[in-house]
This record gives structure tokens, C-alpha cells and sequence, in this order.
């Protein structure tokens, strides 16, 4: 979705909340199939539970730095990271 969210103008914030909320729905729509499915177990309800708030802090810790970023190093970021994460799939 990265590609996408960039190529429509995306950046910083705007970006972050989009792919945030994209995020969201996905896993939320897993959690409900997942568990009308009876395959979720109570180990991962609690790793989910413990790990959600986590990350809602890591959005507040990080909103701080982001906002410091310019437009063009948070661009350059984000597809770096996508290129690093696509050569580590092809050649594992």
C-alpha cells in the first residue's frame, strides 16, 4: 500500500493515519474471521491485548519526530525501507 499512498501525495501525518487506519480495518476483519473460525487462541487475545497499547505509544512517541522530518527525507524513508524489506523477500 506504501507505493500507492505515496504516488497519491501522501506524506508525514497523512500517510502515517492512512496506512493506520488501513491497518486497522485489515486486522479487525482477520479478528472477526479468525475468531468465527475458532483458530484464535487465548495466548494470542493476550499477546494482541499487550501489544496494542504498545503501539498507539509508539505513534505518540514518533508523532514528535516525524513532524520534524521534511516531506522529501520522510519520502525517501519510507521507500528505502521498502526497497531493503523487497530484497530481503527475494533473496531468502
Amino acid at each position: 500500500m506504501a507505493p500507492f499512498f505515496l504516488a497519491h501525495g501522501l506524506v508525514k501525518g497523512a500517510y502515517i493515519r492512512t496506512e493506520a487506519t488501513c491497518t486497522v480495518v485489515m486486522h479487525v476483519t482477520k479478528l472477526l474471521a479468525y475468531r468465527q473460525a475458532a483458530v484464535l487462541s487465548s495466548h494470542a487475545i493476550t499477546v494482541g491485548l499487550v501489544l496494542g497499547p504498545v503501539m498507539v505509544a509508539g505513534s505518540f512517541a514518533g508523532k514528535p519526530i516525524v513532524d520534524k522530518l521534511p516531506e522529501r527525507v520522510f519520502v525517501w524513508i519510507i521507500e528505502a525501507t521498502l526497497l531493503v524489506f523487497g530484497a530481503i523477500f527475494l533473496f531468502r
